[in-house]
């Protein structure tokens, strides 16, 4: 039992440290762009968040999700790209809607990122990887 719930765990928590690792890399790519290079703010978050985008991307790709499917790597790399933009349209929509309601920025924000994160898990495990029984998440 204790095995069974570890494994129908392990691809969400893959997922989940990725997209932390993401964070961290994004984070890193704005200051150095914004900060220390000079690039517009706007410019500089749109790159960084690229930048996040391929870096989770790779990670998904070979940790994650390996050996799930047969889809041509560009495809699924254009798939993914889709899902985190799609993630990001979630995650902004929700945080305005709440703080437009009187929810806290940062209580707001967390609840938009767990919206988007579980679009972009739930999308990509079905439509990037095409994981089969990627719902019941034992396919490790």
């Amino acid at each position: 039992m204790v095995r069974s719930l570890g494994l129908r765990l392990a691809r969400p928590l893959r997922f989940g440290a990725v997209g932390l690792s993401g964070l961290a890399v994004n984070t890193l790519a704005l200051w150095l762009l914004a900060a220390r290079g000079g690039v517009p703010v706007w410019l500089a978050g749109a790159l960084a968040t690229e930048a996040a985008i391929l870096w989770n991307f790779l990670l998904n790709d070979r940790w994650t999700f390996r050996g799930v499917t047969d889809c041509p790597p560009l495809r699924r790399l254009l798939r993914y790209n889709g899902v985190a933009l799609g993630g990001m349209a979630i995650s902004v929509a929700l945080l305005s809607l709440l703080t437009s309601v009187g929810a806290p920025l940062l209580s707001a924000n967390l609840v938009a990122v767990g919206a988007a994160t579980g679009w972009n898990y739930l999308a990509n495990a079905r439509w990037t990887w095409g994981a089969r029984g990627a719902g019941r998440m034992d396919h490790v």
